[in-house]
């Protein structure tokens, strides 16, 4: 009697586990996944209207032998070298080569403008990456043989990033000037152009030692860094689009250096 009333027992529990369906596990590719919310793009606009673009220094310009330029240009003939670094080259950001219209191409089309009969010869002798050191040692190859009544120099960013102090700097640019002045070269010193990196406090240190150098070695001097923060405020500009990686000018912003240059005729 037990074990029969034992059998019934088994047997209702087993009919009671047939009824009871069983949980099936979710496929994966019937789970519906969240949308992924894209990043909110990190943008660098100035939105404090108080607060500059930049910081400067503000250094007045020095016309040092100005006057001499615009005799040769009235005279009818002018050769200029711009010699520095990628500034001076016209990088090209996102790519290996240069831009359109770097500045000194530019330059040369604005003073053909402005005096038309003369023969101007502007020559572009950037190159990417160099320092002050390097222009100096290349000096007597590249700028002298040209044989320029004038060169324009622009140095001072891989100089910071190479953490050459102000004073070591300035002693290799009062070395370039000298051996560009012995040989009846006039100069014309800029300042670099403003960054957005860490190291525009150290590459704002070189520009009043450069100015006091032009001015006791009687060259012309060009606040170049204000120029372009000033007129880039002006124009609305922000950062990224001023500078698409932070140091290199966008483009069309290569030009400003000389309008910037045409300022002091």
């Amino acid at each position: 009697m037990h074990l029969f009333c034992l059998l019934c027992l088994l047997l209702a529990g087993c009919a009671n586990e047939a009824k009871t369906p069983q949980k099936i596990a979710s496929k994966p590719d019937s789970i519906v996944p969240k949308p992924v919310e894209k990043p909110k793009p990190i943008t660098k606009m100035n939105t404090d209207t108080t607060k500059p673009l930049f910081k400067t220094v503000s250094l007045a310009p020095l016309k040092t032998g100005m006057s001499d330029w615009q005799a040769s240009l009235t005279a009818g003939k002018l050769k200029v070298v711009c010699y520095g670094n990628s500034i001076t080259n016209g990088f090209k950001v996102g790519s290996a080569g240069k831009v359109a219209n770097p500045y000194p191409e530019t330059l040369a089309k604005l003073l053909q403008t402005r005096y038309p009969q003369a023969q101007i010869i502007v020559k572009n002798e950037g190159h990417n990456g160099w320092r002050a050191d390097q222009a100096l040692n290349a000096v007597g190859k590249l700028v002298l043989p040209e044989k320029p009544d004038w060169v324009v120099l622009e140095l001072g960013i891989n100089d910071a990033y190479s953490n050459f102090s102000p004073a070591v700097y300035v002693q290799y640019m009062k070395q370039l000037v000298q051996t560009l002045k012995q040989n009846n070269i006039k100069v014309l010193l800029l300042t670099a152009t403003p960054i957005a990196t860490k190291y525009h406090e150290k590459v704002l240190a070189y520009h009043a030692p450069l100015r006091a150098l032009a001015e006791s070695e009687g060259c012309a001097f060009l606040d170049l860094s204000t120029y372009i923060a000033q007129r880039a405020e002006k124009e609305q500009f922000t950062t990224e689009t001023l500078l698409p990686d932070d140091v290199h000018l966008a483009d069309d912003q290569y030009a400003w250096i000389a309008d910037a240059i045409m300022t002091l005729l």
